[in-house]
């Protein structure tokens, strides 16, 4: 919930309650105040060297996401780029992407372009951080939020300074090593999981024949197989490079869900989406298979 709501804007209604208010739990400290919150507590117990193994358990996951799972997710999408001219644009970003992550620890961004460009995943990344939860409260791994605020709409968690800084306390090592196994773990699982989606789920997941009708329609607007000179994709966009621009029907890939088309000196931009890795390797195929037939055609 926190996850969803956060992506709408809505974060304070699970976060104020549970880091910050009695939802969160209380701990009586040595002079008998009563603090309530679990962002409250870690950081009281932490300013005293008093950890109770208890506080932190609705902070941990967002150390293992933001250094982590996030930067998988990152490169995997920066992997999609099959253009070598625009991977070597797209690296800048990848980078920069990555460092925010880590280092500034907001899941933000990522959360809203899953959940405007691929809804499956954005789920999938739900799914996982509520696993997270689950499998870090059951090997009694907890890693709080050092904070001396309650503004819950401007705080982030789970960076990579902040876990630096507990290197020094002893008492923290064995949690310190079980985040960056299960963090290892789960940067793979995006990884993969992120491209298998785009590769494979995108579309027609279902097998209604929507990726066909995809790929045979962009082949046919594009003036067949014969006019297709190189394809590139991306996460988002396929890049056609032809023989005949006249031959082109631009129309026809708008009626077919294009968002936008337009030309450029490395081809036509055609946006599908989510699907344009997946009507890439659909239009390659049936070029490979066409090369073979003329190569053999008994």
């Amino acid at each position: 919930m926190d996850g969803l709501l956060n992506s709408l804007g809505l974060g304070t209604m699970i976060r104020q309650p549970f880091w910050y208010g009695t939802s969160g739990g209380t701990w009586v400290n040595l002079a008998g105040a009563s603090i309530a919150g679990d962002a409250n507590i870690w950081t009281a117990q932490l300013a005293v060297g008093s950890i109770n193994g208890m506080a932190g358990r609705f902070i941990t996951p967002y150390y293992i996401l933001n250094i982590f799972a996030v930067p998988g997710m990152i490169w995997a999408l920066f992997s999609l780029y099959t253009d070598p001219i625009e991977r070597r644009r797209k690296r800048l970003l990848a980078i920069v992407a990555t460092i925010a992550s880590v280092l500034s620890g907001t899941l933000l961004p990522l959360e809203l372009m899953l959940l405007v460009l691929c809804p499956l995943l954005f789920f999938f990344h739900l799914g996982f951080t509520g696993i997270l939860f689950g499998v870090l409260q059951s090997m009694h791994c907890y890693l709080g939020y050092n904070t001396t605020a309650t503004l819950s709409v401007s705080a982030l968690p789970g960076s990579l300074p902040e876990f630096l800084t507990y290197l020094s306390i002893p008492s923290l090592q064995g949690t310190l090593i079980t985040i960056t196994v299960v963090g290892i773990i789960s940067a793979v699982l995006y990884f993969f999981m992120t491209r298998l989606y785009f590769k494979h789920m995108a579309i027609d997941l279902f097998n209604t024949g929507d990726k066909e009708r995809l790929v045979d329609g962009t082949i046919k607007a594009v003036g067949g197989i014969e006019n297709i000179k190189m394809i590139q994709s991306s996460m988002y966009q396929l890049t056609i490079q032809v023989y005949d621009p006249m031959k082109v029907d631009v129309m026809r890939l708008k009626n077919l869900g294009s968002y936008r088309v337009y030309e450029t000196r490395a081809g036509f931009r055609i946006g599908y989406g989510a699907g344009s890795t997946m009507v890439r390797t659909g239009i390659a195929k049936n070029m490979r298979d066409s090369i073979r037939n003329i190569k053999d055609p008994a």
